[in-house]
């Protein structure tokens, strides 16, 4: 049996976060004329690569201590901009 602890599910998720980041980061050099954001919040990250982007999520939160309310308040401030 498998077992997975805190440290290898951090591990698996940042580096799909990275992944995510990396993405649209070569969205923006593909299409300068998108507003390509990507933003830490909650020891994840906060990524919007257009309108409809299958890249648009908020990755890895939670993973590094708890989620408090100013960090879903700036994820919604984010996603709002």
């Amino acid at each position: 049996m498998l077992f997975v602890d805190l440290a290898l599910a951090r591990r698996l998720e940042l580096a799909h976060a990275w992944r995510g980041v990396q993405y649209a980061r070569a969205q923006r050099t593909l299409h300068p004329d998108v507003p390509i954001r990507v933003e830490r919040v909650a020891g994840g990250y906060a990524i919007y690569a257009g309108h409809d982007s299958p890249l648009n999520r908020a990755i890895g939160l939670g993973l590094s201590g708890p989620v408090v309310k100013t960090d879903l308040e700036s994820i919604e401030q984010f996603y709002h901009r």
